[in-house]
């Protein structure tokens, strides 16, 4: 869900109208304690949380929001409630540890440093747990399942539709109403992945369909004996596809199962240069967004910043090769794009460079 805060009214008009998609303005004061002054400014800005979350999961849900300019975003939770073992800063990040599954809305208050008025914003964070989802052999349009008396029975729950389970992750079942049948049991508790077919031998492999003769990611391995696929990937960003081969060997027969697998490997964080007008000859700042996209909070990232020589700055500015602000006093009108190249590097040897768009308007 976007919410759109559009200029339509002068500086000195601060009221905040609120709908379940919100058109309004936020405004800076100016000279006067009511918002006045030829200093004044209305910003046009977007606010969103996207995405959802994973029960038990170390995760992070940080809102995107561009068009604040160098003003700090701040939230307050207003009304309703997010998951238990999740806090909300005011930074406005969602972080912690889910501990329920379920859509959780509420209305936060979005303001801003520097600015006259605020924002009730109407949001929802969706944390998604097991499904517990029987599928079952030989059924009739995938609903009914014949047995006859003294025949064995072993249906295996599907847990991992919209939630991957880690691999110490146990599940505990009950019976919620209705009773099995004489003779059928329903364990209290099991791995969360299938269980193996007894006596049955497996063999994992991958092959690159993308790249052929290339292997995973570096970083990444599978497991030839579980079909696990781990590790941290330590290139890209890259998509590539993959064929997981799984071959049984059951009594003597052997069969085999191909299944593709997609594994995009992406940047821990995604940049942004807010686009806005600057005046040559006046000193002038692009600063530069960085928001985090991965679900580990601990993780440490190593930034450094410099300019594509395809594309030179203006005269009179200059990049943090630490921040990527760009700065300084142009000296003449300018309108292009520059390109950033930023590398980030990661606490496990993971390195990558990326190439980011600074959209310059100077009149």
């Amino acid at each position: 869900m976007w919410l759109h805060f559009l200029s339509a009214l002068p500086a000195r008009a601060f009221r905040l109208f609120s709908f379940a998609l919100v058109t309004s303005l936020l405004s800076a004061c100016g000279g006067g304690a009511d918002g006045d002054g030829d200093d004044g400014e209305t910003l046009s800005v977007t606010f969103a949380y996207m995405g959802s979350l994973q029960l038990l999961r170390p995760s992070v849900m940080a809102p995107q929001i561009s068009g604040f300019n160098d003003r700090t975003p701040n939230c307050i939770l207003v009304s309703g409630r997010i998951p238990t073992g999740l806090t909300m800063g005011g930074d406005c990040t969602i972080s912690g540890v889910a501990l329920e599954s379920g859509a959780f809305p509420f209305v936060v208050s979005v303001g801003a440093s520097g600015i006259s008025n605020r924002l009730d914003f109407q949001g929802s964070v969706l944390v998604f747990g097991p499904s517990v989802t029987y599928m079952l052999p030989d059924a009739d349009n995938g609903l009914f399942s014949q047995y006859a008396v003294g025949d064995p029975v072993d249906i295996a729950p599907v847990n991992a539709i919209f939630w991957s389970p880690g691999l110490a992750t146990r599940i505990t079942y009950s019976i919620e109403s209705g009773q099995l049948p004489p003779g059928l049991t329903t364990a209290l508790s099991q791995p969360a992945n299938l269980p193996a077919i007894p006596g049955a031998t497996y063999t994992f492999t991958a092959t690159n369909l993308t790249t052929p003769g290339k292997g995973l990611p570096a970083g990444l391995s599978l497991d030839p004996a579980t079909g696990t696929l781990s590790g941290c990937a330590t290139e890209g960003p890259a998509r590539e596809q993959f064929n997981i081969r799984t071959a049984v060997l059951i009594a003597g027969r052997s069969s085999q199962i191909d299944t593709p697998v997609w594994i995009e490997t992406v940047s821990p964080v995604d940049f942004i240069y807010v686009f806005g007008q600057r005046l040559a000859n006046q000193p002038a700042v692009w600063s530069l967004e960085i928001r985090p996209n991965v679900t580990r909070p601990d993780l440490v990232l190593n930034y450094s910043f410099r300019i594509d020589p395809a594309t030179p700055l203006p005269a009179g500015l200059s990049i943090d090769p630490a921040t990527g602000t760009v700065s300084g006093t142009p000296t003449q009108a300018f309108t292009g794009d520059i390109g950033v190249i930023a590398r980030v590097s990661g606490d496990q040897g993971a390195t990558f460079e990326r190439t980011i768009i600074l959209s310059m308007l100077i009149n």
